[in-house]
């Protein structure tokens, strides 16, 4: 089996256990956890795909999701976005108040002085030169590493294929709330945290999911993500989403507005959205705090495609009205009509072999 097969086996694998007994989705993801080898050759199957087969593409910067990340952070917080952004957002909260525009006369009293002390705060939260602190979740071998003079990255991932990544369950890690002194926040590292199985909340300017919500195989399990991505977060911080989808940009245009509305009701703020030939990328800011009540609304909104598919996976193998391998007769067949391309959306470029 190639990687790009094993690993939409394990995501279907995971789905088919979540369809058939969700009431205890706790002991089912455990049991996941606890399946080292299949961990361990998802791990080097993901690598393979993503260092030997599309780099081997030659996609050009812009199609790259890694370098859309690291253009994205930069624009945002050393070209001047994140000041445009604060500043039309003090606007706002001016005319909220006063039922007014704001007039020229009232900039320098008003708006700069919001607009400053907001830029003085994460100016003083950089460390060693200006570098933004990143946590790369699901990151496999840390590819994020190649922008050190950028970036303090914190990479984390379920079972790490490479040693510069640090192991955590990501959807059960602690995050400690209590305040830290700008002092303290230095001294420690993540690495430090992440041996007590915990992170520092309000401590990171960036969190990226980049393919990681397709592996979970419930919407609450992206919901419960998302959650964590604004704890962690630092007021005004970016969370960068990036997902799979080898469709036409409309195609599946009612989950990216599904997804939005959920993110939003957080407490983000969808900054950037673009459709690549075979991703959604799309930037949120932590724009404000919401209450727990608001929080539980939204999470059957973070539904992908695939949550629709009725399979059945024998030996690792993906069966469906289709294309059904190695299959016991009495096999259940997919009730969606997805075709042949019933994985088409699981994996970047899964159309392509290794």
């Amino acid at each position: 089996m190639d990687a790009a097969s094993f690993i939409k086996s394990v995501h279907a694998g995971l789905r088919q256990k979540w369809h058939e007994g969700h009431e205890d989705f706790d002991n089912i993801w455990q049991e996941h956890c606890n399946q080292s080898d299949t961990l361990q050759k998802y791990a080097a199957a993901m690598h393979h795909l993503a260092v030997d087969n599309w780099q081997r593409l030659g996609e050009p910067q812009e199609e790259n999701r890694i370098f859309w990340c690291k253009n994205v952070i930069m624009e945002y917080y050393f070209n001047g976005i994140l000041q445009k952004i604060l500043t039309k957002q003090a606007r706002r909260l001016f005319y909220l108040e006063n039922g007014q525009n704001i007039q020229s006369s009232m900039m320098n009293a008003f708006v700069s002085k919001e607009v400053a002390n907001q830029v003085a705060i994460i100016q003083r939260s950089f460390i060693n030169c200006d570098k933004v602190k990143l946590l790369d979740v699901g990151s496999c071998y840390n590819p994020f590493a190649e922008f050190s003079q950028s970036f303090v990255t914190t990479a984390i991932d379920l079972c790490p294929a490479d040693k510069s990544v640090i192991q955590c369950d990501f959807l059960n890690v602690a995050i400690n709330e209590a305040e830290l002194s700008e002092q303290t926040n230095d001294g420690v590292t993540c690495a430090e945290w992440l041996k007590s199985n915990q992170l520092q909340a309000r401590y990171f300017h960036v969190v990226i999911f980049c393919l990681l919500l397709s592996y979970f195989p419930s919407p609450v399990q992206r919901w419960k993500c998302c959650i964590h991505a604004h704890r962690l977060l630092m007021q005004n911080g970016l969370l960068l989403i990036i997902t799979p989808d080898s469709s036409h940009q409309n195609r599946n245009s009612k989950m990216v507005k599904s997804w939005k509305s959920a993110i939003e009701s957080i407490g983000f703020t969808r900054w950037k959205y673009v459709k690549l030939d075979h991703l959604h990328c799309m930037a949120f800011r932590k724009s404000c705090d919401v209450t727990k009540n608001d929080k539980d609304k939204f999470a059957s909104s973070m539904y992908i495609p695939q949550d629709f598919n009725d399979l059945t996976v024998h030996n690792n193998t993906i069966c469906n009205d289709a294309n059904a391998v190695s299959c016991s007769d009495d096999t259940k067949v997919s009730s969606y009509p997805i075709g042949n391309n019933a994985f088409m959306n699981e994996l970047p470029f899964c159309d392509l072999s290794d």
